[in-house]
């Protein structure tokens, strides 16, 4: 997954020659060939609970007030995006992309092992909606746990349908098994700062309150501050 301390926060434009020479959108989401969903894949243990998602868009545009997405979690236990286990809709007008954004899953969504997590949305139309999450540059990630869904419903990998290794800008916060009841109440925020001039210069801080505490913190890097 991405280290935001460490990789280069990028979004990849599709190349104008794609698409029969009319390409245009963006690999990390909406684009000319009618990708319908982008997610990253994540660890986890039977019983943990994915209580919300954090994830940071680079392109959020509505073409109308009641333009929304899906942020939804996957059953990954065959290492392929399945079942829908949990959805949690949201308009595209209430997505930031100064900031990234906090989106809690109302009720928790108890996962059986490795998941999948990200934006799903409707098919292309008159007028376009353009949602497409920030990613880190090809390679920072090996392998690459960015997947898509196509126009036909199919999942990829990044790899096979770009040919590249990547990690979308998705991050995860999960109780452990037994610790369910303590999560009453938990919530969390974010704070962020851009990168300059596509330098590794980008910060991003969580910050918790209610459940019960002390509070830890696992970053995709393995940072625990």
């Amino acid at each position: 997954n991405i280290d935001i301390a460490q990789d280069t926060l990028v979004i990849y434009s599709v190349s104008p020659n794609d698409c029969s020479g009319s390409g245009w959108g963006f690999l990390s989401g909406h684009n000319c060939w009618d990708d319908r969903a982008k997610a990253d894949y994540f660890t986890a243990t039977s019983g943990d609970t994915v209580k919300a998602a954090i994830l940071y868009f680079a392109k959020a545009y509505a073409a109308s007030g009641a333009s929304s997405v899906n942020v939804r979690v996957w059953n990954g236990s065959t290492g392929t995006p399945g079942a829908v286990l949990g959805t949690q809709n949201v308009l595209v007008n209430q997505l930031s992309t100064t900031q990234p954004v906090l989106v809690t899953f109302s009720p928790a969504v108890l996962v059986t092992g490795n998941f999948f997590l990200g934006v799903e949305w409707a098919a292309n139309a008159t007028p376009q909606d353009t949602v497409a999450l920030i990613t880190n540059k090809d390679g920072e990630t090996m392998p690459g746990t960015a997947w898509e869904m196509w126009s036909d419903n199919t999942w990829h990998h990044d790899s096979s349908s770009w040919g590249v290794n990547l990690a979308h800008a998705i991050w995860v916060v999960k109780c452990t098994p037994g610790s369910s009841p303590n999560c009453t109440g938990f919530s969390a925020s974010t704070t962020s700062t851009n990168p300059t001039c596509s330098a590794s210069t980008g910060t991003a801080t969580a910050s918790a309150t209610g459940g019960t505490t002390p509070y830890t913190y696992l970053w995709s890097n393995n940072g625990t501050t």
